[in-house]
C-alpha cells in the first residue's frame, strides 16, 4: 500500500457525514487515509453510528445541536449567529496542512471563520454542482468572494463550472478543474449480449435535473418505433417527482415495462448495474438552475460494462466521448434522445467496443487513484508555500 501522503494532516469539512448521496466524500476520506494522511472530518450533522465516529466531530462540538434552531431565525440574524459561532470555534480547524471543504457554501463558512484566526491553514474548496448552477441562476455567485481572496484553491469538478467562477471574479491561477473518480477495481466488468432483450437502468434522485420525465417520453416513443423489440426499464431512486413520474409512466402505457424501485443501498445498486445493459441519464438544467457536476453513477455504470446514454450537459461530455465511450443527446431534446436510443438498438455490433472504451476511460482518467494523487499534490504545494513561523524575531 502506498504511503505517499504519510505525515500530511488534512481536515475534510462538509455539512452531513456520511451522506448516501455523497459517497464521493467518504471515498475521498478513505483514499487519503490509505495513502498515509492523518484525516479528520468536521461536519454539522453526524450520520454515522457511534461505533464508526472515530476521527469525526461536529463543527461546534456540542453546540452544533443548536444549529437547526439558529437556522430558523430571520436570514440576516441567522447568518450573523452562524458566522459568530464559526469564528468562535475556528481554532478547532488549526493545526492542519490544509482544509478540504466540499461545496461552495461550506467553503465560504470556513473562509470567513479563518479570516481572523492566526495560523489558519490554507483552504481547498471543491464545487460539485448546485453550488455553482443555482448560484449562477439566482445571481448569488458574489457570496463566494471570501473564497476568492482566501489562501488556497478553488476546485471544480468540470470546466464549465471553472469558467463560471472565473467570470464571477475567482482568481484564474487558483481555480482549477479536479475531476472526481471511482475505484474501478471494485466494479466487475461484464460483457453483454446486445442482441437479446435489453435492460435499461436509471439511478438517481427523482428530481428535474435527472431528466427522467424526458427518459420516460423517449422510451414510449422507442416502443412505438421498435414495436417488436423487448426491453425493460428500471428506475432506482426516490424524490419529490416520484408520484408525477409514476403517473406519467401509467399515462404512457409503460407500466408493463417500467419499474420504480425507490431508493436502494449501494450494494443493491451495484448488483442492478451488473444485470442491466444500458444506463440512461438524460440530465438537464432544472428550472432552479440546478445541474449535474460530473455524475459518479455514470462512471460506475461505464466501469460495469453498460453503454451509457446521456446528454451534452454540464461536465458530462468530459466523461463520455460521443460515439466512442457512450452516446450523447442534446440536453432536453426528447426526439434526439429517441434517436440515440434507437441507434443503440440498431447497432448491437458496435456496443461491445463502446463498453470497453468506456471502462478504459474510467480506469485512466476518472480513477480515484489519479484524483487522490492530484489532491495530495495540491495539499503538499499549499503546505510548502506557507510562511514559516517566526522565531527570535526572524523568519
Amino acid at each position: 500500500m502506498s504511503r505517499d501522503a504519510l505525515g500530511l494532516r488534512i481536515c475534510v469539512v462538509t455539512d452531513t457525514y456520511p451522506k448516501l448521496s455523497e459517497t464521493f466524500v467518504r471515498d475521498q476520506v478513505a483514499a487519503l487515509s490509505a495513502r498515509g494522511a492523518q484525516v479528520s472530518v468536521v461536519t454539522d450533522r453526524l450520520a454515522a453510528p457511534p461505533a464508526e465516529r472515530d476521527g469525526l466531530s461536529r463543527r461546534w462540538g456540542a453546540v452544533s445541536l443548536a444549529e437547526p434552531w439558529l437556522r430558523r431565525l430571520p436570514p440576516r440574524l441567522a447568518d450573523r449567529a452562524v458566522t459568530g459561532l464559526d469564528r468562535a470555534f475556528a481554532g478547532r480547524l488549526r493545526g492542519y496542512d490544509a482544509i478540504v471543504s466540499h461545496f461552495g457554501m461550506n467553503g465560504v463558512r470556513v473562509a470567513r471563520a479563518g479570516r481572523r484566526t492566526a495560523g489558519f491553514p490554507p483552504l481547498i474548496t471543491i464545487f460539485h454542482g448546485f453550488d455553482v448552477g443555482m448560484a449562477a441562476h439566482d445571481g448569488t455567485l458574489g457570496q463566494y468572494r471570501p473564497l476568492f481572496s482566501a489562501p488556497g484553491l478553488l476546485l471544480t469538478v468540470n470546466h464549465p463550472f471553472r469558467d463560471t467562477l472565473v467570470a464571477a471574479g475567482a482568481p484564474p491561477d487558483r481555480t482549477r478543474v479536479h475531476h472526481l473518480g471511482i475505484d474501478p477495481d471494485r466494479i466487475a466488468f461484464r460483457t453483454r449480449d446486445w442482441t437479446g432483450p435489453l435492460r435499461v437502468l436509471t439511478v438517481g434522485r427523482l428530481t428535474q435535473k435527472k431528466g427522467i420525465a424526458q427518459a420516460l417520453a423517449a422510451m414510449a416513443a422507442l416502443r412505438d418505433r421498435h414495436p417488436g423489440r423487448d426491453w425493460r426499464y428500471d428506475i432506482i431512486g426516490d424524490g419529490e417527482l416520484r408520484a408525477s413520474l409514476e403517473q406519467q409512466s401509467a399515462e404512457l402505457g409503460l407500466n408493463d415495462r417500467v419499474t420504480f424501485h425507490g431508493a436502494l443501498p449501494h450494494d443493491r445498486v451495484k448488483a442492478a448495474m451488473q444485470e442491466a445493459d444500458v444506463f440512461l441519464l438524460p440530465s438537464l438544467t432544472a428550472a432552479t438552475g440546478d445541474m449535474e457536476g460530473l455524475p459518479i453513477v455514470l462512471m460506475e455504470a461505464m466501469a460495469a460494462g453498460m453503454v451509457a446514454v446521456s446528454t451534452r450537459h454540464s461536465g458530462i461530455p468530459e466523461l463520455i466521448e460521443h460515439g466512442v465511450s457512450g452516446v450523447l443527446a442534446a440536453e432536453g431534446d426528447v426526439p434526439d434522445l429517441v434517436d440515440r436510443l434507437a441507434w443503440v438498438l440498431d447497432h448491437p455490433d458496435r456496443l461491445g467496443a463502446m463498453a470497453a472504451a468506456a471502462r478504459k476511460a474510467v480506469e485512466t482518467s476518472f480513477n480515484t487513484d489519479r484524483q487522490t494523487d492530484e489532491l495530495i499534490a495540491h495539499v503538499r504545494a499549499l503546505r510548502d508555500a506557507r510562511p514559516r513561523p517566526k522565531r527570535n524575531g526572524t523568519a
